[in-house]
């Protein structure tokens, strides 16, 4: 997956805004990363995808996100 698509995809999952082919091919490309189980919570997750999401260069929303880490 390219950078650029990369980018407009995760921020498209992170809003909510994805369609089921979108999420399935996100998910897809995250899990090839992740192949061991980690114990992480939900909470610890949602916290990491924002601080990722705030320093996406050009991102206008990062005044809005909370710091939670």
């Amino acid at each position: 997956m390219e950078e650029e698509e990369l980018k407009t995809l995760f921020k498209k999952y992170h809003d909510g805004k994805c369609t089921e082919e979108e999420k399935a091919l996100f998910e897809a490309w995250y899990l090839q990363f992740n192949e061991h189980d980690l114990d992480i919570s939900t909470k610890r997750i949602k916290a990491i995808g924002d601080r990722i999401f705030r320093e996406l260069p050009g991102n206008l929303d990062a005044c809005f996100l909370p710091e939670k880490i």
